[in-house]
């Protein structure tokens, strides 16, 4: 990660603000009146959304050496991610299906939705379109969130929300190097005018040659006695500018990511150079902020994306009569833009009402697969697709001690028809140390284009229609001060999940396609402790409890720990300015398709910083894994290896410097 780039488009209805101060230096007082923004569209303190929010400031990623958006939210009680050592895959509440490409959360950057159009995936590793550096916190919101951002906010809402060029207010520039031959670096300006204009502009890269990798699935003298050697490889681009004036913001961001796939995914070649993905993402973004009275803003947002998606899979024997290996490849393109219209109004005395209209429309979708030697075409398939969203939500706020929120919104998708989705929410300020919160709602996740449409050569065929899956879920939750700077949050939820899109082979052709095979159901239960300490140390604590089940069978989730622990804490050091900041986890046993599962495991990274060593100059280093445990994810069907293992012990430093 570094610490260079910077960037402004600041959230959803406060365009512009001074930099937040540093949270973990004031304690748990100035967090819960911190003001959020995802929980309803609107600005409100964090404890009086109707949601069990988690924030992740820039002070926390900074001292603990978060080097993805998958990094950080491995500390976020309730989630685990995992990693199939090309994509990084986020599970909630018990839910996490392998390579499902993160299609049932939805992220944003700046209330800005970020999933692309073909797979509806969000990206957690470094595919994801900004360096860490460029983020002012993050705002994570568990639960339905349909009835007001519409597809995939099915378990969640994450919205990463950015600098601003003045909180940048300078030029700085970052080098960082690590184990396995990885070095990145990047720089920034910021600047801020008189005339109100206000500048960013940030670019950064990292190349890494990976690890080498054993699998014993593939453990055979033709094979390399299982041994991935130089195959592990990634390398990434990022470049984003950002410019404001008056009520204007125009943001633009592009990022290219190349990974090399050492598990020989999809049939391909074991220990062969080659097989990779490389994945591009860029979108435009111009806002206005209109405020044509007091107690009445209307925020209009365009938007123009692009995404493409290749992956080549080089196979063990060529054709007859061709010159070299064949490689099979998917070619991704797509074309998308979107309108955001959002009306704030807050005149009538005690409601705050939310209206919305958005519109996406595709105009340019395509997806091939082929053979490139001999050449031959399997797939290439085009469509056009329109979603259309409305929504409606009121605050209502009654006496002094409760709040409801209600809120619906109707979509209607070009495949699959229209939906509606309801959700409501109370809170119960019994005092100023106790809140209850009782939330119930309702969300959807439509079929994807890749879904459909998806067939490559002897293995896979297209699905056709499909219906949208769904969810109802219920929770409660309990946030109680406690003496001495602290507090405790406790909240249970249960869930009933239908039509859920997986794979499947079909029992007369023998193809895979998806299909709407099962319902699941889950409950579960978090308990959440974090205290702050006057010397400016910090500490979280969470327990998980979860079950998730095939409402059937009655069977666990494959890739489903039951259990969740998570330590997050930082600690400032008597000299040079320095903290020292630690976090582990632990994963429960989760299962597999197959027999047999993956173990549980417990990891800890440890990190270094200071800002004084040097004058001007912020100094950091990193352990990860560092009691060098061995641990393995779950595998998908696109594996031999049903287990997938993670790296060890790896270092890291990095170095930045900053003109003002």
């Amino acid at each position: 990660m570094l610490v260079a780039a910077g960037l402004s488009a600041a959230p959803i209805a406060a365009a512009v603000q001074p930099p937040k101060p540093d949270l973990t230096r004031i304690g748990l007082e100035a967090l819960l009146d911190m003001t959020i923004q995802t929980a309803s569209k609107q600005s409100q303190r964090m404890s009086e959304a109707p949601a069990t929010v988690t924030v992740i400031t820039r002070d926390e990623i900074r001292e603990h050496g978060f080097r993805t958006l998958g990094d950080v939210m491995r500390t976020v009680p309730g989630l685990h991610v995992s990693n199939d050592r090309n994509y990084e895959y986020l599970g909630v509440r018990g839910f996490s299906r392998p390579n499902d490409y993160n299609t049932r959360v939805l992220l944003l950057i700046d209330g800005r939705r970020i999933n692309d159009i073909v797979y509806d995936s969000a990206t957690f590793d470094r595919s994801f379109p900004l360096d860490l550096s460029l983020i002012e916190r993050i705002e994570f919101v568990p639960g339905p969130g349909s009835a007001l951002y519409g597809a995939n906010a099915f378990f969640g809402v994450l919205n990463v929300i950015t600098r601003t060029a003045a909180s940048l207010d300078g030029v700085t520039v970052s080098a960082g190097a690590g184990s396995f031959g990885t070095i990145e670096g990047g720089a920034s300006i910021g600047r801020r005018y008189d005339s109100g204009l206000d500048v960013l502009l940030a670019a950064s890269g990292l190349r890494s040659r990976g690890a080498d990798v054993y699998f014993p699935e593939f453990d055979a003298p033709a094979t390399n006695q299982g041994r991935a050697v130089g195959l592990d490889g990634e390398r990434s681009r990022k470049l984003h500018l950002n410019l404001g004036w008056k009520d204007w913001r125009l943001t633009g961001s592009f990022s290219d990511r190349e990974k090399q796939s050492p598990t020989a995914p999809f049939g391909s070649a074991f220990n062969v150079a080659g097989t990779r993905t490389v994945d591009s993402y860029a979108f435009l973004s111009l806002r206005h902020e209109l405020r044509p009275a007091e107690g009445l803003s209307l925020s209009t947002q365009i938007n123009h994306s692009t995404y493409r998606s290749q992956g080549w899979y080089v196979q063990d024997t060529a054709a007859p009569g061709a010159t070299g290996l064949n490689s099979n490849r998917d070619d991704t393109q797509a074309h998308w833009w979107g309108l955001d219209m959002r009306l704030n109004e807050t005149r009538i005395a005690g409601h705050h009402w939310v209206l919305g209209l958005e519109l996406e429309q595709s105009t340019r979708l395509r997806q091939r697969n082929s053979d490139d030697n001999p050449f031959f075409s399997y797939l290439d398939s085009s469509r056009h697709l329109r979603r259309t969203g409305v929504y409606l939500q009121d605050s209502i706020r009654l006496g002094e001690k409760v709040t409801v929120t209600a809120g619906l919104r109707h979509d209607h998708h070009s495949t699959s028809g229209g939906i509606t989705t309801p959700r409501l929410g109370l809170v119960y300020r019994h005092s100023a140390a106790t809140t209850v919160k009782l939330m119930a709602g309702n969300a959807y996740r439509a079929a994807n284009a890749y879904e459909l449409d998806y067939a490559a050569g002897s293995s896979y065929e297209a699905a056709g229609n499909l219906r949208p899956e769904r969810i109802s879920t219920l929770e409660a939750a309990l946030e109680q001060s406690m003496p001495g700077n602290a507090q405790l949050r406790v909240s249970v939820f249960r869930y009933r999940l239908r039509d859920l899109i997986e794979q499947i082979t079909d029992p007369v052709s023998g193809l895979l396609h998806f299909a709407n095979v099962q319902s699941a159901q889950a409950q579960g239960l978090t308990t959440e402790w974090q205290q702050f300490w006057a010397s400016g140390a910090r500490l979280r604590a969470s327990l998980t409890w979860q079950q998730a089940v095939n409402s059937d069978s009655g069977q666990l989730l494959s890739n489903s720990p039951r259990l969740l622990a998570k330590l997050t804490g930082a600690v400032p050091l008597p000299t040079a300015g320095a903290t020292l900041a630690l976090d582990a986890q632990y994963i429960g046993r989760r299962n597999t398709e197959s027999a047999g599962g993956a173990a549980g495991y417990a990891i800890a990274n440890l990190t270094v910083s200071s800002r004084q060593l040097i004058d001007g100059v912020l100094l950091s280093a990193s352990v990860c894994n560092l009691l060098d445990r061995r641990f393995a994810d779950v595998g998908s069907a696109e594996f031999r290896q049903t287990l997938l293992p993670q790296d060890g012990r790896t270092l890291w430093a990095r170095a930045s410097r900053q003109w003002h």
